[in-house]
C-alpha cells in the first residue's frame, strides 16, 4: 500500500536537483493561502478582530459565562 501525498505534506522549500554543482540552491516557497485551503493572514486578521471586538463590549461573549445570582 502506498500513501497518497496530499499538498499540506509538500514542504514550503524546493531544492534544485543538479547533483554535479558545488552547491545547492534552495528556494523558498511562501504564499498567503496555503495549500489546504487555510489562509493564515486571514486567520490572524479575525482573530485581531474578535479580540477588539471583546475589548469594546467585555459582556459579547456572556454566552460561555454562567449567569451570576445579584
Amino acid at each position: 500500500m502506498t500513501k497518497q501525498s496530499t499538498p499540506g505534506d509538500r514542504p514550503r522549500y524546493r531544492i534544485s536537483a543538479d547533483r554535479q554543482s558545488a552547491y545547492r540552491r534552495v528556494r523558498y516557497v511562501e504564499s498567503s493561502h496555503p495549500d489546504d485551503g487555510q489562509c493564515t493572514l486571514c486567520q490572524l486578521d479575525k482573530l485581531a478582530e474578535r479580540e477588539q471586538i471583546e475589548q469594546q463590549d467585555p459582556t459579547a461573549n456572556s454566552a460561555d459565562q454562567k449567569p451570576t445570582d445579584r
